[in-house]
C-alpha cells in the first residue's frame, strides 16, 4: 500500500493536471490554431510545422488529430495533408517529456496556488484560462513528485531490478512491455509519465529506458485505431498512418538500437537520465517525421488499403464522438452537416418547380426521399448541437449555437414550404388542371429568383461572409415586392375572367410558399450576421 497509494493518487494528479492544462490552453489558442491547421497546409513541409506548433501549444497530439480528422471529413484538408500535420504532432507531443525533464516539481505547489488565484479571482477570461494553464501544470508536476516517492521502496529491491536489467539486455522485451502498458492504460502520456518518474528516481536506466518509450510510441497508435473503430472513414485514415510511421519507424530504432542510443547520448547531458529519455522521445519522432516525409503519399495509399470492408459513407459520418473533444471542431462539424441539409431543402425546391411548372409526377417520389432525409439531419444535428452544449465552451462558441439551432429550424421550416407546393402539384396532376402560359413564365421565373436566393444562403452558411448576409437581406426586400407584383397579375387576370379560381388559388399558395422561403432564408442570414 506504501506504494499502490501514492503511485495510482500520482498517476491520478498526473493526467488532471494533463486534462486541465490542455482544456485552459484550447481555450486560450483553440480557434487561432484550427485557424493556422487549416490555412498552412499549403504544402507538406509547412503541414508539418503547423502539426508540431499547435500540438506543443495544446499538449495532445489527439486534440489535433481530431481537428484535422474533421478537416478531412469535411473536405477541407487531402489525407497527404493531414498526415503531414499528424507527423508533426507526433513531434509536438515530445515537448511534455522536455517539460517533465526540467525536475522543476518543487515549484508545483507554488505553480497550484498562483494558477488557483488568478482562476478564481481573475477578470477576463483569458486571465482565468491562464490561471487554469498554471494549475494544470501544478497539478502534473505534483502528480509526478508524488509517483517518484511511490517508488523510492523500490530502490532496493532486487526483482524490480532484474526486471529493468533484462530491457536492456533484450530490448524488444522492454518494447512489448511498453507497448503492452500503454494498449492497457488507453494512454502514452501516462507511460511515459511513469518511465521518466522511474528516471528521476533512479530506478531506470537511459538505456533501459528507450525499448519502453519505443514501445510507448507504437502502443498509443493501438489505442487510436481502437478508438477509429467506430469512426468515420477519414478518422481509421489518420490512426492507420498514425501506426504505419510509428511501427515502422520504432522497429528499425530498434534494429538500430544502438547507434540511436549513441546519437541520443551525443546530444544529451551526461548523468541526466530524465534528459536523456526526453531527447530520445523527440529524436525518435523528429528521425521518424525526416523518415516518411517523403512517402506521405505512399503512406495515404496504404492507410486506405488497411482498412477493411466497404468506405463508411454513411449519413453524417463526421458528427462522430471524437470530434466533441474539441468544440470548435464540432461546431464546424454542424457547419458542415446545414450545409447540406440545406442542400437537400433546396433540391427539393427543384424537384417542386419541376412538378408543378411541367406537371412531371415522377419528382413526387424523390421529394419524398429528400423530406425523410432532412427529417434524419434535423434529429442528428440536434443531438449533437445537445452534446456540444455539454462541454465548456468558449464565449465565442457559446454565441454560435443557438444561431445553429435558429438555422436549424429554418431549414425544416423550408422543407414544410417545400411539402405545401408539392401538395399543390399533386392537386394539379389529379385534376388535370394546368397554369397557363403566362402563369408558368412568372412561376419559372420566380422559382428560379428564390433558388438563387437559395444558393447565396447555402454559401453564407458554409464561409459566414457578412457581405453575403447583407446582400441577402436586399435580395429578400426586393422579391417581397415581387411576390406583391405576381400576386397583383394573378387578381387581374382571375377578375378578367382569364383564369379559373381554383387555379388562381394554386397560384397564390405557390407565390405565398415561395415567398415564405425567402424568409426563412433572411432569418438565417440574420442569424449568422448576430
Amino acid at each position: 500500500m506504501d506504494i499502490a497509494f501514492p503511485l495510482l493518487g500520482g498517476l491520478g494528479l498526473f493526467l488532471y493536471g494533463m486534462e486541465v492544462l490542455s482544456r485552459g490552453i484550447q481555450r486560450i489558442a483553440g480557434n487561432r490554431l484550427k485557424g493556422l491547421l487549416r490555412t498552412l497546409t499549403a504544402n507538406r513541409f509547412v503541414g508539418v510545422l503547423s502539426g508540431t506548433l499547435s500540438t506543443a501549444i495544446v499538449q495532445s497530439s489527439s486534440v489535433t488529430t481530431v481537428m484535422v480528422v474533421g478537416f478531412v471529413n469535411a473536405g477541407l484538408m487531402a489525407l497527404p495533408q493531414a498526415i503531414s500535420v499528424i507527423l508533426g504532432a507526433h513531434i509536438g507531443t515530445t515537448i511534455t517529456a522536455q517539460i517533465i525533464a526540467f525536475r522543476i516539481q518543487n515549484f508545483a505547489l507554488p505553480m497550484i496556488a498562483a494558477g488557483a488565484f488568478i482562476h478564481l479571482f481573475g477578470r477576463t477570461d483569458r486571465a482565468k484560462d491562464s490561471g487554469e494553464v498554471l494549475f494544470g501544470f501544478g497539478i502534473l508536476f505534483f502528480g509526478l513528485q508524488l509517483m517518484g516517492t511511490a517508488f523510492d521502496p523500490l530502490r532496493d529491491n532486487a526483482i524490480f531490478h532484474k526486471i529493468f536489467e533484462s530491457f536492456a539486455a533484450k530490448p524488444w522485451l522492454g518494447f512489448l512491455a511498453g507497448m503492452g502498458v500503454t494498449i492497457l492504460v488507453q494512454s502514452s502520456s501516462i507511460t511515459t509519465g511513469i518511465t521518466i518518474a522511474l528516471a528521476l528516481s533512479s530506478l531506470i536506466t537511459f538505456e533501459q529506458a528507450v525499448p519502453l518509450i519505443l514501445g510507448e510510441n507504437v502502443g498509443t497508435t493501438v489505442t487510436a485505431n481502437l478508438a477509429a473503430l467506430s469512426g468515420s472513414h477519414a478518422a481509421k485514415q489518420a490512426a492507420r498512418a498514425h501506426f504505419i510511421i510509428n511501427g515502422i519507424g520504432a522497429i528499425l530504432a530498434l534494429i538500430l538500437l544502438n547507434p540511436f542510443l549513441r546519437l541520443v547520448l551525443f546530444i544529451s547531458p551526461a548523468q541526466d537520465a530524465a534528459r536523456q529519455i526526453a531527447n530520445s522521445h523527440t529524436l525518435f519522432n523528429i528521425l521518424n517525421t525526416i523518415l516518411f516525409f517523403p512517402l506521405v503519399a505512399l503512406i495515404a495509399t496504404l492507410s486506405n488499403m488497411l482498412i477493411f470492408g466497404k468506405k463508411k459513407m454513411e449519413e453524417l459520418y463526421y458528427l462522430e464522438e471524437a470530434s466533441l473533444q474539441d468544440p470548435g471542431t464540432a461546431l464546424d462539424q454542424v457547419k458542415t452537416a446545414l450545409k447540406e441539409m440545406h442542400g437537400f431543402a433546396a433540391e427539393f425546391l427543384k424537384h417542386a418547380s419541376e412538378m408543378i411548372v411541367k406537371k412531371q409526377e415522377k419528382y413526387s417520389n424523390f421529394m419524398t426521399a429528400l423530406s425523410e432525409k432532412i427529417d434524419r439531419y434535423q434529429s442528428r444535428i440536434s443531438e449533437f448541437l445537445e452534446a456540444i452544449v455539454e462541454k465548456k465552451l468558449s464565449k465565442e462558441q457559446s454565441v454560435l449555437v443557438p444561431g445553429f439551432v435558429r438555422i436549424l429550424h429554418e431549414i425544416e421550416r423550408i422543407r414544410d414550404y417545400d411539402e405545401k407546393m408539392k401538395r399543390v402539384g399533386i392537386r394539379l396532376i389529379s385534376e388535370g388542371r394546368s397554369f397557363s402560359s403566362a402563369e408558368k413564365r412568372e412561376l419559372k421565373d420566380y422559382f428560379a429568383d428564390i433558388s438563387d436566393l437559395m444558393k447565396k444562403t447555402r454559401e453564407m452558411i458554409d464561409s459566414g461572409n457578412k457581405k453575403l448576409g447583407e446582400e441577402i437581406l436586399g435580395i429578400y426586400e426586393s422579391l417581397n415586392a415581387k411576390k406583391e407584383e405576381l400576386r397583383n397579375r394573378s387578381r387581374k387576370r382571375y377578375t378578367s375572367h382569364r383564369t379559373e379560381i381554383a387555379i388562381a388559388n394554386y397560384y397564390y399558395d405557390v407565390i405565398s410558399s415561395l415567398e415564405e422561403i425567402a424568409k426563412k432564408c433572411r432569418n438565417i442570414a440574420v442569424a449568422m450576421l448576430e
